[in-house]
Formats: structure tokens, sequence, C-alpha cells
């Protein structure tokens, strides 16, 4: 080998060897709790984070009466809407408005949105009880309401409600909407054997999501991407203690 050939060899494994020891020491990112109560407080529940770390949730006073609140930057916003014996406070969107819902002194609920100081109460059509559940960043919110005869799942946008459901249901829970409005959640079959089962409701379509597996009992989707990608939990272990073996999924492009 020439010796101007065995040069470049080593040229190059020497800055192979420069670079190798110029590298940082890459290390796993750590975390860390922070831990907080609402002052006062018997128990709080924290159920919602935004992109700028604003929380939102609910928590029970010493009279065992709950309220929601929105936690940021160190400070406790309290939601107590006007009249209203419980407050719950369930969902955040980036511009920090507030979805949830709460009980009036007649004991039925109603849906609220929470923004720059002002509640909205939202009533889903001849409704008896309506809970809202997410708010995305258009301000489009995700819920169900009774009205009487049977329970639907509904998108508010734009002061208009767009009604969902499916067939044979007796009772429906959306739990997630994305940037797009696509909305995830869970049912539950009327006709016998009553099964639990997830859906996506996208553009007037709606999609049942069930895992298929061996003994499968239950399928609920908890939240949905902008992607359009959905997660939740399956139980395929059940006795008459409930399930007793539950497992994680995600669920996208048709393929779980």
């Amino acid at each position: 080998m020439s010796p101007k050939r065995i040069s470049a060899i080593l040229t190059i494994l020497g800055l192979f060897l420069f670079a190798s020891l110029a590298a940082p020491n890459v290390q796993a990112a750590t975390y860390g709790f922070t831990t907080f109560d609402v002052p006062g407080a018997t128990d709080t529940h924290a159920r919602s984070i935004n992109a700028s770390g604003q929380i939102a949730g609910f928590y029970w006073d010493d009279l065992n009466r709950p309220h929601g609140f929105v936690y940021s930057n160190g400070t406790f916003t309290i939601l107590v809407v006007t009249k209203a014996t419980k407050t719950f406070a369930y969902s955040i969107n980036a511009s920090g408005q507030v979805t949830g819902f709460y009980q009036d002194v007649s004991d039925r609920n109603h849906g609220f949105v929470y923004s720059n100081g002002t509640f909205t109460t939202l009533d889903g059509p001849g409704a008896t009880e309506t809970a809202a559940l997410s708010i995305n960043d258009s301000g489009q919110v995700t819920g169900y309401y009774w009205d009487g005869s049977g329970a639907y799942g509904f998108l508010y946008g734009n002061g208009t409600f767009t009604t969902f459901d499916t067939p044979n249901h007796a009772f429906i829970q959306p739990t997630s909407i994305n940037a797009s409005g696509q909305v995830t959640g869970y049912y539950t079959t009327s006709v016998m054997p009553r099964l639990t089962n997830g859906f996506v409701y996208s553009g007037s379509a709606f999609t049942p999501l069930d895992i298929p597996s061996p003994g499968l009992d239950s399928t609920l989707a908890a939240s949905i991407n902008d992607s359009g990608q959905v997660t939740g939990s399956y139980c395929n272990v059940v006795d008459k203690g409930g399930c007793r073996s539950s497992h994680g999924f995600v669920y996208g492009g048709g393929t779980f």
C-alpha cells in the first residue's frame, strides 16, 4: 500500500476518533413530579393539560362540594357556575378554554364552556342531561346528552349541535376530540350480551372499534390525536367482579 494511501486512511481514522471523543454524552431525559392541591381541598383531580402547561380539573372542598379549577403558573382559578351545586372541569385547549359540566339545584347536569371569565351553558336538543367532556383548539366540543328516550353523542361548534349515535346502543360516551373534529369514545350495546365497543366519529361517519380478541368484553377508546390514531384499553378476562385483565391498544389505519 502506498504511503499516500496510508496517510489518507490515517487522516480519516483520526477525524473519526476526534468526532467520537467530541460527541456529547447524550443521556435519557429525566423528569420530576410537581404535586399540587387546591388550597383547602380534600381531594384534587387534574384532568387535562394544554401545550402551555395550564391544567384543568376539579376538587372537593371541606363541605364535600366539587368545584372546577384551572392551575397556571402556580395560581389557581376556581370555576364555579352561578347557582350550581357541583362543577366539574374536564378539558382545556391551547387558548385556555375549558369544558365540563355542572349540576343545578334540581340535580340536572348541563355542559359548559368557560372562556375569558365567562361560562356558556351547553344543552343538547331536548336534553334532560348534558355532559361536555373534551374541547379542541378550535373550540369544538364533544360529549353526550340524554333526552328522556336515550343517550346521544354530540359535536358542538359555532353554536350548533351535531348529534350522532349508533343503532342498538344503550349508552354512548365520547371521550376525546382532535384538531380535525374527529371524535373517539365508547358505547354500550342494548342487546344481549351487552358489550362495550370503541368508536371513531369523523365527518358524519361512525366507525365502531372492536378488537378481534378471544373472550373480548369491552373496548374503551380514550384519546385521539391529530393524525387520527386512537388509544385506549380493552378487557378480555371478565368475571362477576368485573374486568380482570386489561390491555392497552393503539388503532390507526384500520389496524390495532
